[in-house]
């Protein structure tokens, strides 16, 4: 498993990096104006994108509701959406990196009055502005650098409404319950298991409220809603919380990035699929061996914890009404503690001995289409499964 990461890891890298390099140092962005009632893109929408000095580029959507903005320098934007009978939206806070052009989404509300005056003092994380005041979400930029989380996203729900979490490990509760009481939905697939390692390692107990890291690596979720309470009958049977993910549905240039510690290696890729002309992907794929590096500590007697998450999302438009996408998520995780590490373990304190090994597997397709003025029909067909055997 690991070579085989290592190898796809690097031809990937070497086909986006020789696309990259004909590309501008500079970045840019993609932006996409829909209606919020009828989800159809908005023409003539003015679209203001302002850095941190204050410098501002402007555009206007076309018929497909898009604007491209390019030649823009690396760092932070505030960008701001303005158009005839609409209701102004803003995204405080986009993150433009070189060589690569940023997707984002908005969505537009329709004026039903005149309005008088505005004033926007700040960004509520609130998800639906008509809905419970509960109700939370943390887009792509908010998950990546929330402080002392390392971009773990479950670990970055900290102090949203309703939710209790130390911080510590990929966990939270929500009146008592865990994530495991709660519904998940990962684009709006049911998915139950998102973490890993969630028995005991060594002499640190059980985590009842999730795991020690999620299944998900760092800057792979485009937006995290959470709901407490307060929603639709279509999310019933929980009584817990309710917590969508949407993982990042790739971006029109191509970039790639690889980190390698010393637990492992993660690599991951955002741009063109090169199969298809209207075709993104996203490709995340990581594999830790904590085993080595207790060994380098010299903590001999926890054991050997192994984990893999490879996660893999393609967006396709057939045409203006009609979009594709494909969601494959594979997590297996292995915990071995052996005679050897029984015999590192001081006093004999801890003496059991562990086989643990879990494969996660989620598969998803999801068509979308546009009905009429104003309807949407979302078919989706997804296979999951979840494989535990552990022996103590």
């Amino acid at each position: 498993m690991k070579r085989i990461i290592r190898l796809f890891a690097g031809a990937l890298a070497i086909c986006a990096s020789s696309a990259a390099m004909a590309q501008s140092a500079d970045g840019g962005m993609r932006i996409a104006v829909v209606s919020m009632e009828t989800q159809r893109p908005l023409e003539g929408v003015t679209v203001t994108v302002t850095d941190r000095d204050g410098n501002v580029v402007t555009g206007r959507t076309k018929a497909d509701g898009t604007v491209e903005l390019s030649d823009l320098d690396t760092g932070l934007y505030a960008v701001t959406a303005d158009g005839p009978g609409l209701v102004a939206a803003r995204e405080p806070s986009v993150r433009v990196v070189g060589r690569k052009v940023t997707p984002l989404n908005l969505e537009m509300l329709a004026r039903t009055e005149a309005l008088e005056e505005v004033v926007v003092l700040a960004r509520a994380q609130i998800a639906d502005p008509h809905g419970a005041v509960s109700n939370s979400l943390l887009n792509r930029e908010e998950l990546r650098s929330a402080p002392g989380t390392g971009s773990d996203v479950l670990r970055a729900l900290d102090g949203l409404p309703g939710l209790i979490s130390d911080g510590e490990f990929a966990s939270f509760s929500v009146r008592g319950r865990g994530p495991r009481d709660n519904l998940i939905l990962i684009d709006d697939l049911p998915f139950d298991r998102v973490v890993h390692f969630d028995q005991t390692l060594g002499e640190e107990e059980d985590i009842g409220g999730g795991g020690r890291y999620s299944i998900f690596a760092p800057n792979s979720i485009e937006s995290a809603e959470f709901s407490p309470g307060g929603w639709s009958a279509a999310y019933g049977g929980r009584s817990g919380s309710l917590l969508k993910l949407d993982v990042a549905g790739g971006s029109p240039t191509p970039s790639a990035s690889l980190r390698v510690d010393i637990a492992g290696l993660e690599f991951g890729y955002e741009g063109p699929s090169g199969i298809h002309d209207d075709t993104t992907m996203y490709f995340t794929a990581r594999q830790f061996d904590f085993g080595e590096v207790f060994d380098m500590i010299e903590e001999l007697d926890i054991g050997d914890p192994e984990l893999t998450d490879i996660v893999l999302k393609t967006v396709t438009s057939l045409d203006s009404g009609d979009t594709i996408e494909f969601l494959g998520i594979y997590a297996p995780e292995e915990y071995t503690r052996d005679i050897d590490n029984v015999l590192e373990s001081p006093d004999f304190e801890d003496v059991s001995l562990i086989d643990t090994d879990q494969d996660l597997y989620l598969t998803g397709l999801t068509w979308r289409h546009l009905v009429g003025e104003t309807g949407e029909w979302t078919n989706r067909l997804y296979f999951r499964a979840n494989d535990k055997i552990t022996s103590e």
